[in-house]
C-alpha cells in the first residue's frame, strides 16, 4: 500500500460507487459521515500508534465519498427540464449542441443542453442533457456545435430493453445524464456560438467536410476520418463489423493508443527543435498540443483519459517526483470518477484502463521470458510482441463478458497491426497536411495512402471472414471474469520466479474458482424449463430445457435480423449451447411441458375460449370480450393501451411492447 497508495483508494471509492445504487442512506447523513471521518483523519495523520486505524478510516472515506457521489449526481434540481415535460405533445426548446453522436441510417444524433423549454405557454429557464434526433432527409444540414437552436420537439423517454440480456440503451442514457431523447420536428431560429473552445471543436467539422471533398477512396475517407478525427458516424456498418471481429476496434476509435503516437510525434518534433537541456519546455508544449487536438476530436471520454494519464505522468516529472506509471493510471481514474461516478460502468472506461495497466504489469516480465541474445531482434520483435500479448491478456475476459466472441487471429493481427498503425499514423497526418496542396500533389500523396488503406482493409476483412478461428457466443458471467482478471494478475508473479511454487497457489486458486463458478452456473441453466414469448411485431416464441432452446417463429421472419438483435445476446446470457428453429403456424397448437401453445390472428382471439394450460400470443391488439385463458400475450409492439382490451381480468393479459417478453418458468 504504501508504494501505491493510490490503487486502494482507486478500488474504494469504485466500491462505493457500487454501493451508491443500493444503499438508502440520505444524503446530509453521509455528508455528516465524511466531515466527521476527514476530521478524525486530519488529527491522527501524524500518530504511528494509530497508523492501522487510519488506514482503515481512509478506505471507509473513500469508499464513502463513492457513495456521496452517485448521491449528488442523481440528484435532479428543481428547474431541470424533465419536470416541465408534456407528454405527446409537441413542445418547444432552446438547445445549445454540445457534441455529435453516432448516427445511424434514419437519424444524426447530438448531445445539447437544454437552456430553456415551453409548458403550457409558459417558458422557464432549464438545465440537463438532451439527446436530439434529427431526420437527415428532413434536414440536410449538420448542425454546429456551440450554436443556440429554437426547436419544436417531442420529448420521449429512451427506449428499454424489452427482451432478455439486450443493451440497455435508457440505462446507457442515464450515465450520460441524458434522460430523454428529442424528436425534431422543426428548426424555428439558429443563434451562432462566439466561444473559442466551439471554435476548435468545430475545426474538425471544416476538416470532415475537406476530406470528404478529396480525392481519396471511399474506404480512406471513412478511416481518416475515424482514425484522427474521431468521425466515424457515416461508417460503413459491414466494415465496422469487420474491425470488431479481427480485434481491432481500438485503431478506428480514437484511443490511448492515438494519443500517445501523436504525442510522441510532438514531442519528437519539438525535442529535435529545442534540444535535450530543456526538456521542460518541450513537455509543456506537447502537452499543449496534445490537449488542443483532444479538444479537436470533441474530447470524448476516451481521449480525455489518455491525455489525463499522460499529462499526469510528465506532471510528477516536471514536480521532480518518481513518475510511477501506476499512479498516473490510478489518480486519472479518480479524477474521471470524481466527476462522473457512471463512468466506472463504461465499457470503454473499463477496457481502456485494464490494457494500460496490463501492459505496465507484464509485458516487462513477458519481454524477460521472450528475449533471446539477438539485441536488434528483442526490441523490434519480442518488446512488440509482449507489449501485444499483455494488452490482450488483460482485456481478454472483459472483451467476451461484453461482446461474447473473440478471434485467435486477433493476437497475432494486433502484433503486425501495432507496428503498421506508426506507419498510418504518420501517412495519415502527411495526408491530412496535402489535402490543402494543390491536386497535383494531392493525387500522388492520395494513391499511396489509399494503398496503404486498401492493404489494412482487406486483411481486416479476411480476419474476420476466418470463422473457423472465430468463437462466437461464449457465455461467462461477472464473477467468472474478476476470477479470470485474478489469474492475470498473478501470472506476473510466477514470470518473475517460475520455479517458486508459492507464485502458483494464487493463480491455481482463480482457476478453481472460475472452474467452480462456471461448473454451478451450468448445473442451475441445465434445470430450466421456460416459455420465453419475445417482443417483437410478428410471432417469436423460446422452449427452453435446459441448454437446449427450440424457436417457433412467424415464417415471414428474417431470421439474420432477429438472431443478430434478439437470440444470440439470449444465447449468450442464458448460457444456450444448442438452438433450432421452426416455423409457427395460426392453424396449430403446440403442445410443450404440459402447455398449449396458440399463435391467434384478431377474429380467434375475440371468441377465444380455453382452459388454464393455454399460452395465446397474438400480434394484434384485440377487442376480447370473454376469456379464462391462463396468459394472453399481445407481442405487438403497436400495442399500448392495456385498458382497450376488454378483458375484465387484466391480470391475464401481458403487452410485451410496456412489459416486455414474457418469460413463465415450468416444474
Amino acid at each position: 500500500m504504501d508504494k501505491n497508495p493510490y490503487i486502494f483508494y482507486l478500488l474504494f471509492l469504485i466500491i462505493g460507487i457500487f454501493l451508491g445504487d443500493f444503499l438508502l442512506f440520505n444524503f446530509y447523513f453521509l455528508i455528516s459521515i465524511l466531515g466527521i471521518l476527514f476530521t478524525t483523519l486530519f488529527f491522527i495523520r501524524k500518530n504511528i500508534k494509530l497508523r492501522i486505524t487510519f488506514s482503515i478510516l481512509l478506505f471507509i472515506f473513500w469508499t464513502v465519498l463513492g457513495t456521496t457521489l452517485v448521491k449528488i449526481n442523481s440528484f435532479l434540481p428543481l428547474h431541470h427540464y424533465i419536470h416541465f415535460k408534456e407528454d405527446n405533445a409537441i413542445q418547444f426548446i432552446s438547445v445549445t449542441v454540445k457534441e455529435q453522436g453516432n448516427s445511424n441510417s434514419k437519424s444524426r444524433k447530438y448531445v445539447a443542453e437544454v437552456n430553456q423549454i415551453a409548458n403550457k405557454d409558459k417558458f422557464y429557464s432549464t438545465c440537463g442533457d438532451v439527446l436530439l434526433l434529427v431526420d437527415k432527409e428532413k434536414f440536410n444540414s449538420v448542425l454546429t456545435l456551440g450554436n443556440q437552436y429554437d426547436l419544436l420537439v417531442e420529448l420521449k423517454d429512451p427506449i428499454k430493453p424489452l427482451n432478455p440480456h439486450q443493451f440497455n440503451y435508457s440505462q446507457y442514457l442515464q450515465q450520460q445524464y441524458i434522460l430523454q431523447m428529442a424528436d425534431v420536428k422543426k428548426i424555428l431560429s439558429i443563434t451562432p456560438h462566439q466561444s473559442i473552445l466551439y471554435k476548435i471543436k468545430n475545426l474538425n467539422q471544416r476538416v470532415v467536410e475537406k476530406i470528404n471533398h478529396s480525392n481519396l477512396s471511399k474506404e480512406s475517407k471513412e478511416f481518416l476520418k475515424a482514425y484522427l478525427l474521431g468521425d466515424r458516424f457515416e461508417m460503413d456498418k459491414n466494415t465496422l463489423e469487420a474491425y470488431s471481429q479481427s480485434g481491432i476496434m481500438h485503431l478506428i476509435a480514437i484511443s490511448g493508443m492515438h494519443i500517445a503516437f501523436i504525442f510522441s510525434i510532438i514531442f519528437s518534433v519539438f525535442h529535435l527543435c529545442l534540444g535535450r537541456k530543456r526538456r521542460t519546455l518541450v513537455i509543456i508544449i506537447s502537452l499543449f498540443f496534445v490537449w488542443l487536438f483532444a479538444i479537436l476530436v470533441g474530447l470524448s471520454s476516451s481521449v480525455f483519459r489518455a491525455c489525463l494519464m499522460i499529462s499526469l505522468f510528465y506532471i510528477f516529472e516536471l514536480l521532480k517526483r518518481i513518475s510511477n506509471i501506476y499512479h498516473s493510471i490510478a489518480l486519472s481514474a479518480i479524477v474521471i470518477l470524481l466527476i462522473n461516478p457512471y463512468e466506472v460502468y463504461s465499457i470503454g472506461f473499463q477496457l481502456s484502463y485494464c490494457a494500460v495497466f496490463f501492459l505496465c504489469w507484464l509485458a516487462k516480465p513477458l519481454s524477460l521470458i521472450l528475449k533471446t541474445n539477438y539485441k536488434g531482434f528483442n526490441q523490434w520483435i519480442i518488446n512488440p510482441l509482449s507489449v501485444t500479448l499483455a494488452a490482450q491478456l488483460g482485456t481478454l475476459p472483459w472483451v467476451i463478458f461484453y461482446f461474447h466472441q473473440f478471434s485467435l487471429l486477433s493476437i497475432p493481427f494486433n502484433f503486425i497491426i501495432i507496428p503498421y498503425s506508426f506507419i498510418i499514423t504518420y501517412a495519415s497526418i502527411v495526408e491530412l497536411l496535402f489535402l490543402y496542396l494543390p491536386n497535383d500533389f494531392h493525387s500522388y500523396s492520395a494513391f499511396i495512402y489509399d494503398f496503404l488503406i486498401k492493404l489494412l482493409v482487406n486483411s481486416t476483412s479476411w480476419i474476420s471472414s476466418q470463422n473457423t478461428f472465430m468463437y462466437k457466443n461464449i457465455p461467462l458471467g461477472l464473477v467468472e471474469a474478476l476470477f479470470l482478471t485474478f489469474s492475470c494478475v498473478s501470472i506476473r508473479y510466477i514470470f518473475k520466479s517460475p520455479y517458486k511454487l508459492k507464485y502458483f497457489f494464487p493463480f491455481l486458486l482463480s482457476l478453481i474458482a472460475f472452474q467452480i463458478t462456471r461448473l454451478s452456473l451450468k448445473i442451475k441453466n441445465d434445470y430450466k424449463k421456460q416459455v420465453i414469448v419475445f417482443h417483437h411485431t410478428k410471432t417469436l416464441v423460446g422452449l427452453r430445457n435446459g441448454n437446449q432452446l427450440l424457436i417457433l417463429k412467424d415464417s415471414t421472419l428474417n431470421l439474420a435480423d432477429i438472431q443478430k438483435h434478439i437470440l444470440i445476446p439470449y444465447e449468450a446470457g442464458e448460457r444456450i449451447s444448442n438452438t433450432e428453429y421452426r416455423n409457427f403456424y395460426l392453424d396449430r397448437d403446440y403442445f410443450w411441458e404440459g402447455k398449449i401453445i396458440k399463435a391467434l390472428n384478431y377474429k380467434q382471439l375475440s371468441t377465444l375460449n380455453t382452459n388454464k394450460t393455454t399460452i395465446i400470443v397474438s400480434s394484434f391488439e384485440p377487442s376480447i370480450k370473454k376469456s379464462n385463458s391462463h396468459s394472453i400475450i399481445i407481442s405487438d409492439s403497436q400495442a399500448t393501451k392495456s385498458n382497450d382490451l376488454g378483458v375484465p381480468s387484466k391480470e391475464n393479459v401481458w403487452i410485451t411492447s410496456k412489459q416486455g417478453a414474457y418469460i413463465t418458468s415450468l416444474p
